[in-house]
């Protein structure tokens, strides 16, 4: 990609065309112990269909001064409620489990305080509690109750190991959040309850809105998916972003692009003799068990490290990634070998460049590809169970034009072979619009009301999540050079007035919803 492309395309990019090309030209208190996950009110800028907050909006809630330093969970409680493992079966004899969830209640007013309700996703739910800092500094505030719930399946709260994964479903977790809620309430009395949640946690929230709005008077999602699903979403969307993230304008080295785009048709002739394949071994430090394909499974490493690295391309650092890691990593590439022929030196840096992401310790001795090659005891015992979702309900596959669209070689997604391998590794069929189905996607919410949806234009995921209002409080806010997540963490010497008028605008709305609540 040309620099001047580079300095000109949004980071939201649209498919390089010839008439694209023509036309086209941004804590100390996030929780750095844990991974990266998850000011005034600017709202006219952001908001669609002409749509505001009332000509008086409520102030929204305000940071407030309290230290939120160490383990969070130490200020929690710890429950669990005994969940069905079918909320949709009525067998007298039904198997159960103990669902795990936290209150934190240490700003409540258990007169009339909300419940700030986080719904958890693919990940044990401490992880959340540590780092979704938006809920922990609106609290006092707000006199919220904050509860952060665990989705089934993850953390501790695993049904038997003899449990069936017909089990692990959508539809299923939010019948447990709606138990946990419909609880909370019998022990705290009538009172509002918003949902928070983001990535998957925010297709989640969304959703909980959407089948359980008795339960809950609005949902805040933060880089959701939740048009991942439709038909015509743009599965190459995902690898332009990634490539703009490792470009110059996004400050990453010039020569990072070229570089990588170098790097493909080396790998795939290297791969092709037994000399070749003994250099990629050496210069990538493989383990001896990663076997052939050589060449398809090391294009996927690679791509697979730079997609995370971009999507955790926070400007702060976390245990796992130093701040700016596309940059950290792009910082290996910055000679041109691209213009020579020593193929070991462009390895080597690749090697570098992708240890950001996978070596951040720097201990690891040799890089191991055959992942996935795991049976599916195996894969369930490394908590990836999100594959089996992918398959069942939340297919979202992506698609490299190569070329000038982005820095990967092209490939199309093969939906017959990821039908396959989802029949081999987890025993069910593909079901590539499962959440359309269940959810209505575009259309679902657009009858929807009290959805605040916010998504970073640096986020590879922001292609598919709501980028403009679809609904009079159905509202999209759009971050520039936000990055995943970002608005729900801690807030950071590092925030630009962006994301802090972001903040705002979600806390005004939020604020709004609990004010008309009161009124009722």
């Amino acid at each position: 990609m040309a620099a001047s492309d580079d300095e000109t395309r949004l980071p939201i990019l649209e498919k390089l065309t010839s008439d694209a090309e023509a036309h086209a030209r941004s804590t100390t208190r996030v929780r750095r112990s844990f991974t990266g996950l998850v000011a005034t009110v600017l709202v006219s800028a952001v908001l669609a269909f002409g749509w505001s907050l009332p000509s008086k909006p409520d102030p929204p809630l305000q940071d407030a001064p309290h230290d939120f330093s160490g383990d969070l969970l130490m200020r929690c409680e710890t429950s669990t409620l005994l969940q069905p493992l079918d909320h949709f079966g009525a067998s007298p004899t039904a198997a159960s489990f103990q669902q795990r969830y936290f209150t934190c209640g240490e700003f409540f007013d258990a007169a009339s305080g909300p419940i700030f309700f986080y719904t958890g996703g693919h990940a044990d739910v401490e992880l959340f509690l540590n780092t979704t800092g938006a809920m922990w500094e609106a609290a006092p505030a707000a006199q919220a109750l904050l509860v952060f719930a665990e989705h089934r399946f993850f953390g501790a709260s695993i049904p038997s190991s003899s449990s069936s994964l017909d089990h692990l479903s959508t539809a299923q977790a939010l019948a447990d959040y709606a138990n946990v809620i419909t609880a909370l309430l019998a022990r705290f009395g009538h009172r509002p309850v918003v949902a928070f949640g983001g990535g998957y946690g925010g297709l989640l929230a969304s959703w909980l809105r959407l089948k359980f709005p008795h339960l809950v008077i609005g949902a805040v999602a933060s880089s959701a998916p939740l048009l991942a699903f439709d038909a015509d979403v743009d599965h190459e969307a995902f690898a332009r972003t990634v490539t703009y993230v490792a470009s110059p304008v996004a400050g990453a080295h010039p020569n990072c692009i070229p570089n990588i785009r170098a790097l493909w048709p080396k790998l795939t002739a290297a791969a092709t003799s037994s000399i070749g394949y003994a250099q990629l071994a050496a210069a990538f430090r493989l383990c001896p068990s990663s076997q052939h394909p050589l060449s398809t499974s090391l294009v996927s490493w690679i791509t697979t490290a730079f997609e995370g690295l971009a999507v955790h391309n926070h400007p702060f650092a976390t245990a796992s990634l130093p701040g700016h890691p596309m940059r950290a990593a792009c910082a290996h590439l910055a000679h041109d070998w691209y213009a020579e022929s020593s193929d070991s030196e462009l390895y080597a840096a690749v090697r570098e460049a992708v240890g950001v992401y996978y070596n951040a310790s720097g201990d690891v001795p040799c890089f191991d590809l055959n992942n996935d090659r795991d049976d599916q005891a195996e894969r369930r015992r490394k908590g990836v169970l999100y594959e089996y979702l992918a398959c069942t309900e939340l297919y979202t596959p992506r698609d490299y034009a190569g070329g000038d669209d982005d820095m990967f070689p092209p490939q199309r997604h093969n939906e017959t072979a990821d039908a396959m391998r989802c029949l081999q590794t987890w025993g069910v069929q593909l079901r590539p619009f499962g959440a359309h189905t269940m959810y209505g996607g575009r259309a679902g919410l657009e009858a929807a009301t009290n959805l605040v949806l916010t998504n970073g234009d640096m986020d590879p995921w922001s292609h598919s999540g709501v980028l403009q209002s679809l609904a009079p409080s159905v509202v999209a806010v759009r971050i520039p050079k936000g990055t995943h997540q970002s608005d729900l963490y801690f807030h950071d010497a590092t925030d630009s007035d962006d994301l802090k008028s972001a903040r705002s605008v979600v806390r005004a709305h939020v604020q709004h919803w609990l004010t008309a609540f009161s009124k009722q």
